[in-house]
């Protein structure tokens, strides 16, 4: 899975045009898009960690985050004013995405630590 793949989900072709947009209820708008290969229409976050997620972002950021401070998992799901089953979906589905976080992470630190400093007066 890749954060933000625009590839057709039928034959895996770049190539596509932008059908039309939506307002979803909690994420903005998105694009329906439209494959120049085969003709498929696809949302724009299929593929990606965001498909089909109804929750704001914000709750999902505020219940991840309360799991990595050590609340615990019944204490999170109530805190959130979120199901157990839908914490436990969104841990499985965040934990594919550990490496790339983890690099996020590092590469952010390094330039607070290093890089900021020198351009400090």
């Amino acid at each position: 899975m890749s954060i933000f793949s625009k590839k057709c989900p039928n034959c895996t072709s770049k190539k596509y045009k932008v059908q039309y947009h939506y307002k979803t209820k909690n994420h903005g708008t998105r694009a329906i898009l439209t494959c120049h290969n085969c003709g498929c229409s696809f949302s724009e976050t299929t593929n990606t960690f965001l498909y089909n997620l109804k929750k704001p972002i914000s709750t999902i950021w505020q219940a991840i985050n309360n799991r990595t401070e050590g609340l615990g998992f019944n204490a999170t799901a109530r805190v959130c004013g979120i199901s157990k089953n839908t914490l436990l979906d969104w841990e499985n589905r965040f934990t594919n995405l550990y490496h790339v976080l983890f690099l996020y992470s590092l590469t952010h630190c390094f330039l607070q630590l290093v890089i900021e400093p020198m351009f400090a007066s």
